[in-house]
């Protein structure tokens, strides 16, 4: 293909990849990836312009041990009440429940989906395969599905003021060397030096809910990646608590010094560090 600015090339990959279970234990798993590489000449004959991108992304389709164990247990607890279901977005677990329900002839009416952003009424039954259960009284668990009963009112998270946007940030193991577009894990500790509780969220669109996130900066302390990795605060952390969290950050396209922020963020509101909260800035060399 040739371009007003001069000759662009490129190569496009999609595969769909399957697997089927149908004795054993297992997760059913579809993989589905893109790649993406191009050339294109900005400049003829001398500036060019190389780009590469892919998506992988994996969906549990079936797990035959759902009629078995997850499936009763949720029935044994609700008895005449219906069976609330709560998916998180990547994991649509809905699909399981009505499949197996309709293998068992267990009527559909006795599920509700509910939507992204509601919490479960006090007492209700719940199929979930959220990340986080901060109102669970846990009957089962086996990832990625939890049945849970949920206990006490639902919850609200509302903005922080400020003086309970505070955090001590310490860390327990990060690589200081990476090569270029490296990805690698961090471990950090955060500690609540506010004021307040620090409330986990119930559901993934949670508004106002809390994460731990880096960005990148130059030698200058330019800021060169905003909003790098990230980790949400799964857990209530009162004042004085401490939670580890572990994410991936992804190392500059260039070699060259650099310094990874570690800061703490409350969705729709602040990040600490603009709030007068300390920041952690560990050094690293990519090559």
């Amino acid at each position: 293909m040739v371009s007003p600015v001069g000759p662009i090339r490129g190569f496009l990959e999609y595969s769909l990849v399957g697997f089927l279970y149908a004795r054993e234990s297992s997760l059913n798993n579809v993989q589905q990836s893109l790649s993406a590489i191009g050339t294109a000449e900005a400049i003829e004959k001398w500036a060019f312009i190389d780009a590469s991108a892919s998506i992988t992304r994996r969906l549990n389709l079936f797990d035959s041990d759902y009629a078995s164990t997850i499936l009763p247990a949720a029935l044994a607890k609700s008895g005449n009440k219906p069976i609330l279901i709560a998916d998180a977005p990547s994991i649509p677990g809905y699909i399981q429940a009505f499949w197996h329900a309709t293998v068992q002839q267990v009527p559909l009416e006795k599920f509700t989906v509910l939507p992204l952003d509601a919490a479960a009424p006090d007492a209700s039954v719940v199929i979930t395969t959220e990340d986080t259960c901060p109102r669970c009284d846990v009957v089962f668990k086996r990832w990625p599905y939890t049945v849970y009963i949920a206990r006490g009112p639902e919850r609200s998270l509302s903005p922080l003021p400020a003086e309970a946007s505070r955090a001590e940030i310490r860390v327990i193991n990060y690589s200081p060397y990476l090569k270029r577009r490296e990805a690698a894990t961090i471990r950090i500790a955060v500690r609540n030096a506010g004021t307040l509780v620090w409330l986990a969220r119930e559901r993934t669109v949670t508004p106002y809910q809390i994460n731990v996130d880096n960005h990148w900066l130059d030698a200058a302390g330019r800021t060169i990646v905003n909003d790098d990795g990230r980790a949400t605060l799964l857990q209530d952390l009162l004042p004085g608590q401490e939670a580890e969290f572990s994410f991936t950050v992804n190392a500059p396209r260039d070699a060259g010094q650099y310094v990874l922020e570690v800061d703490v963020l409350q969705e729709k509101v602040s990040w600490f560090g603009l709030r007068g909260s300390k920041t952690l800035r560990l050094p690293v060399t990519v090559d």
